[in-house]
């Protein structure tokens, strides 16, 4: 998932509209940064441990995230999924997190 992709996927979820071009961006940052974490530590947890290795070779490169996002993307078939997941998982314990504040803030 491209960082443009996500953008689009929380201006749709949550309304964005009292934030600049730039905090948005930021923001789009952050959780991309979030969601491809929690995908990665999914995927690993589901390798073996030869597989386990490789990944933690690469991962020693430092590549960027975006480096990483297409490099995951290309060797391991269940990755985009793991990224859905993750978005979906993110969307639902936010929404859930608003609602509550909203809740208590009403009171």
């Amino acid at each position: 998932m491209k960082q443009t992709d996500l953008k689009t996927n929380l201006k749709q979820t949550f309304d964005l509209s009292t934030l600049s071009e730039e905090e948005q961006l930021v923001l789009a940052n952050d959780v991309g940064e979030l969601i491809l974490e929690s995908s990665l530590l999914r995927l690993m947890a589901e390798l073996s441990e030869d597989q386990t290795s490789s990944l933690d070779h690469y991962l020693d490169s430092e590549p960027s995230s975006e480096e990483l996002l297409e490099h995951l993307i290309e060797h391991y078939e269940v990755f985009p999924e793991l990224v859905k997941e993750e978005l979906q998982n993110f969307q639902k314990e936010a929404l859930f997190i608003i609602n509550k504040l909203k809740t208590e803030n009403s009171q």
